[in-house]
């Protein structure tokens, strides 16, 4: 090798060494210059996350050293900035930010879009491209929808709970529910409701969909509205509305038996009316008038007269007796009904006593029918139908079961001259049955076998202090899961408890066949329940223990509960009539609601009976309702049950029915013979009470006749001035129907309000109340 190629391979040698340190010493530099750009992975490509406070995730392709990272969080739709704006949140150590600092916090319900980049030595690299999601997390408020009462809707009390739903999960989100007397118009919107100064507000838990509100005014319109507040802000819904019909209301009465100049076999008949309100509060007095010239004009002629009598029943009771009538004579009565709105005069009716010679017989009148009462002394109280020219006293027996009539061990009173007698005393859980018959100078006692003679009562007292009261989840609570954890306290004994039985159902009545009652057991104050059902409403109640289950106290009172229903059919609850009152027409409107709609398309199967049973085939059935109420008509005068079930219209699911309501109609009308083929009826004509009542924009009026004759039917105001002629000329025997249109004689529209129309048959008339609401 040569000197000069020898050098020429050592130059070439030195200048690569010289570009490899070069190399090594410029490359951290352009590193440092530049660190890697992030990539978002969680959440990201449009991910909906179910909370409103994400952990933000993202990775780097190089190892973190001192690496920091920078994170930008902006509304998607608006670009506008949260986490700190001012500042973006900087210096961030790891791979994750937990967005519960932001400031201000995300919104549930809202799109963002989100980049990272990373920091190395002061150094930034570029911002990553955008990643998106959307929350869903508690506190997302939305309007809310009113479901009962609504559309005017008549509820027969003066308190009551106020139900909405949403569409959206509530939790986190606070409700207040105003309502409002209307005084004039309806109220423009719920803010002109919140901010009347009359109005009142109901605020509830947060999450909780109804509110219960009292002391309302019987016999006014309502309007009512809910506001519904989250983190994204303050809500209001529709307007909705109901009338109420409370205790204190008091309307004219309706004189039911005995009208129409029917012969009555008694010198001491019990006069019976009725209206169409609940009559709790209010206070009736009947008057009665021997007649000896005209027919009085009206209720102010008898009550004014001199010689009338009277009878004042307890407060709300629609019935009283009479006594000490003169046989073969007519009388004319009336009902005065009196409520914390005035005083209202009935129509005038008519009677003839008749049937000398008939012997009476008493009529048990309470305790009957075995109700609870919760004294161990007893006054048995009859009242005496039928003539009593010839009686001489009464004759009382009273047996505790398993002892029946005629027992050596049952108790007898002879000549007793009072409708009353005290008897006890007895024990706590003692089944007493009792009946009286009268006893008469010349002949036989009156037959005590007679039903109508005998009643039953069961005593109850408190046998222990020691109860349980549920706590969650109770009042009518809507939940979102299938599976929950029941809680309860004990009351009258801290400690005393050691064991607890849960009971729950589907069926407020708690039946203990057929599996519809489930029953667990449980140490402490909680039970975990789970498999409850999508939709449905449920009743729970718990008894107590105090010697570790051996025996158990009475169940508590029952708590209750929904189950959200998503797209399955839910469970209805009984809005009215229920709880036994009394309706004063054929065609009650029956109404319901659900404690949630479902997601699905849903419509109601409605079933009613006379005969207290349902599946036996005598029940009435309507089906396919798309509104949860409905008109029923030709209802006979009795007691009713009902329920009603919703199922989805694709038939994917229906519901259990509900609740069981029970009402009973007290009008006069139905008399036919068993084949409907000829009326005998027992007076010239029959007039029966308008349906629907109250009514927009027509109504229909029945009649029945027992023969041809001349009928006039006129419809007129509260000035007495002839509003329209509805009927005016002869007709047939039998069922006839006329329509009102709500028209006067020119053809006219009439005005919202109080009318009142006349049957005249032969010098006979019979009027009775109807009400147009426009």
């Amino acid at each position: 090798m040569t000197y000069s190629r020898y050098y020429t391979l050592a130059l070439t040698a030195s200048f690569a060494f010289l570009l490899a340190l070069f190399t090594l010493a410029v490359a951290p530099i352009h590193a440092q210059d530049a660190p890697p750009v992030p990539t978002p992975s969680y959440p990201a490509d449009g991910l909906t996350v179910p909370t409103n406070v994400p952990e933000l995730n993202w990775w780097v392709g190089a190892p973190l050293g001192s690496m920091t990272f920078d994170v930008q969080v902006e509304i998607a739709a608006s670009e506008a900035g949260t986490c700190d704006t001012a500042g973006w949140p900087t210096g961030i150590v790891g791979l994750q930010f937990d967005t519960v600092g932001c400031d201000p916090l995300l919104l549930p319900g809202e799109t963002y879009r989100w980049r990272v980049r990373s920091v190395d030595g002061g150094v930034e690299s570029a911002w990553s491209d955008w990643a998106v999601f959307t929350t869903d997390g508690p506190g997302l408020a939305v309007p809310s929808i009113p479901s009962y009462p609504i559309g005017g809707l008549e509820v027969y009390t003066t308190q009551l709970q106020l139900h909405w739903y949403t569409t959206e999960n509530n939790n986190g989100i606070s409700f207040v529910a105003w309502y409002l007397q209307r005084t004039a118009g309806s109220p423009a919107s719920c803010e002109a409701i919140r901010d009347d100064p009359s109005a009142q507000s109901a605020p509830v838990t947060v999450g909780i969909t109804h509110a219960s509100v009292s002391g309302l005014t019987p016999g006014v319109t309502y309007d009512w509205c809910v506001r519904s507040t989250g983190l994204n802000g303050s809500f209001d819904s529709d307007l909705a509305s109901f009338v109420t019909s409370g205790p204190g209301t008091a309307v004219a009465a309706t004189p039911s038996y005995p009208v129409d100049g029917l012969e009555i076999y008694t010198s001491s008949p019990q006069l019976s009316w009725y209206t169409g309100e609940n009559n709790t509060g209010v206070n009736f007095t009947a008057y009665y008038l021997k007649r000896t010239a005209a027919p009085p004009a009206d209720c102010a002629a008898i009550r004014l007269d001199g010689s009338s009598g009277s009878a004042t029943p307890p407060p709300g009771a629609t019935q009283v007796a009479v006594s000490n009538l003169e046989l073969g004579s007519t009388y004319d009565w009336c009902v005065r009904s009196s409520g914390l709105n005035g005083d209202f005069d009935s129509p005038v009716a008519f009677f003839e006593t008749t049937g000398a010679g008939i012997a009476g017989a008493p009529v048990a009148s309470w305790p009957v029918g075995n109700p609870t009462v919760y004294q161990t002394d007893q006054y048995l109280h009859w009242y005496m139908d039928g003539m009593s020219a010839d009686w001489t006293g009464f004759e009382v027996e009273y047996c505790v079961a398993p002892n029946v009539f005629g027992d050596p061990s049952c108790v007898t009173v002879p000549a007793i001259m009072e409708t009353q007698i005290p008897a006890g005393a007895f024990n706590y859980g003692d089944v007493v049955t009792w009946r009286v018959r009268a006893t008469y100078a010349s002949g036989p006692p009156s037959d005590w076998n007679n039903l109508n003679s005998q009643g039953s009562f069961t005593v109850v007292g408190a046998l222990s202090t020691l109860f349980a009261v549920p706590t969650y989840p109770t009042d009518d609570l809507l939940v979102y899961d299938t599976g929950m954890t029941f809680s309860w306290f004990v009351a009258g004994g801290v400690g005393a408890a050691n064991a607890f039985k849960v009971q729950y159902s589907q069926d407020e009545t708690f039946p203990q066949e057929g599996g519809a009652t489930f029953e667990v057991e449980s140490d402490i104050e909680i039970v975990d329940i789970t498999g409850l059902v999508p939709g449905a409403s449920y009743w729970w109640r718990v008894a107590v223990s105090i010697d570790g289950g051996e025996t158990f106290s009475t169940w508590s009172d029952a708590a209750s509960f929904a189950v959200y229903a998503g797209a399955s059919a839910p469970m209805p609850r009984i809005g009215g009539p229920t709880n036994g009152i009394g309706v004063s027409t054929a065609s009650p409107t029956l109404s319901w609601l659900v404690p949630a709609p479902s997601t699905s398309e849903i419509v109601y199967d409605l079933r009613y009976s006379k005969d207290g049973t349902f599946d036996s085939g005598n029940e009435t059935e309507i089906t396919g309702l798309a509104a949860p109420f409905v008109q029923v008509e030709g209802l006979e005068e009795g007691s009713y049950q009902w329920q009603v079930r919703s199922r989805t219209v694709d038939g994917s699911s229906t519901s259990a029915y509900s609740e069981v309501g029970r009402f009973s109609t007290s009008f006069r009308f139905n008399v036919n013979t068993e084949d409907g083929s000829d009326l005998q009826l027992p007076v010239p004509f029959v007039l029966g009470q308008n349906y629907p009542n109250p009514f927009n924009p027509s109504t229909t009026i029945e009649y029945r006749m027992a023969e041809t004759a001349a009928v006039t039917i006129k419809v007129y105001n509260t000035l007495g001035q002839v509003v329209k002629t509805l009927v005016d000329g002869v007709v047939p025997a039998g069922v006839h129907q006329v329509v009102w249109d709500a028209t006067d004689n020119a053809g006219a529209s009439v005005a919202t309000g109080v009318y009142l129309y006349r049957m005249d048959v032969a010098g006979s008339t019979v009027t009775r109340a109807l009400v147009l609401m426009k």
